[in-house]
């Protein structure tokens, strides 16, 4: 009797959160000969059903992506693997939905602790007991010292920083404040100061890339991109910036609560902090070893 049936007699039926790194590397597996146009297909309805919302969008979305795969003939054997290993199996747990807000929804956070306690204490080796217990011991103190402090709430990874500068940057990110253009601001009348419509532009279209497997690595960080502007509306996104659910996407979440406080822009005195920025000369001289020439 292995460990998963014996919790589920003692416990109930077990609940998988299938990490969505691995749901991605087993597919592209799957799917590496394949053209690049087949795989780009795949991968698009596999990110819409990841990203859904409730049970009942992911199987609206599994339906969908059903039909754009079957019509495919080199993919009629992928549909079937599909639906027997991450749709009808108790991995079948990979959806957004699943994880509580500002949890991670794949296993790279637990991974990287582990890595760092056999980097600095088991040294990758295999420990006798009383070695073992000291190194957890002495883990415990320099983890009980520690000064990292408990958030209540999720904050933007790096990640979402980036994309965020990126597209502002670029232009591709408009953010309205209707109050600013009634009359009821003009005539400091009661108006909706909490409420604005950001608008995100979509992409310039891209020339063909010749390497597909170039291609195919750029599919998962595009499809992830294409979450962002889909069913966007013509005036752009509706933010309540005094509202903590929203159902917009995350580089406007981003922007709704962190970038519009005003406690960021401005310093003491009330008024915009400028950082400078240091700017560094291109080397003129190679580095390394100079080359003789005849």
């Amino acid at each position: 009797m292995n460990i998963a049936s014996t919790k589920r007699q003692t416990k109930g039926m077990v609940k998988y959160l299938m990490c969505f790194f691995h749901v991605v590397k087993n597919i592209a597996e799957k799917v590496s000969s394949f053209p690049a146009d087949v795989v780009s297909t795949v991968f698009k309805h596999l990110y819409l059903m990841h990203y859904a919302r409730d049970t009942t969008e992911f199987t609206d979305r599994y339906a969908a992506a059903q039909v754009a795969w079957t019509a495919i003939p080199q993919l009629k054997f992928f549909t079937e693997y599909f639906k027997k290993q991450w749709i009808d199996s108790p991995f079948s747990n990979w959806g957004c939905y699943h994880t509580p807000t500002g949890f991670a929804k794949t296993n790279n956070p637990v991974e990287q602790f582990n890595n760092a306690i056999k980097r600095d204490y088991s040294l990758r080796t295999l420990l006798k007991l009383v070695a073992l217990v000291e190194q957890l011991t002495l883990m415990c103190c320099h983890r009980s010292r520690g000064t990292i402090v408990f958030s209540l709430e999720s904050k933007p990874n790096r990640e979402l920083q980036d994309r965020y500068k990126y597209l502002l940057s670029e232009g591709r990110l408009s953010i309205i404040q209707p109050h600013k253009h009634g009359l009821d601001f003009l005539l400091d009348g009661p108006s909706e100061t909490h409420v604005a419509y950001v608008y995100q532009r979509g992409a310039p279209p891209r020339l063909p890339v010749p390497d597909q497997g170039n291609e195919k690595k750029r599919l998962g960080k595009r499809n992830k991109h294409y979450m962002e502007t889909m069913e966007q509306p013509v005036g752009g996104w509706r933010v309540d910036m005094e509202a903590r659910g929203t159902n917009i996407e995350c580089v406007f979440m981003y922007w709704q609560r962190y970038v519009r406080r005003e406690d960021q822009f401005r310093g003491k005195d009330n008024k915009k902090t400028l950082h400078k920025q240091k700017t560094y000369e291109k080397r003129k001289e190679p580095c390394g070893r100079t080359r003789a020439f005849a």
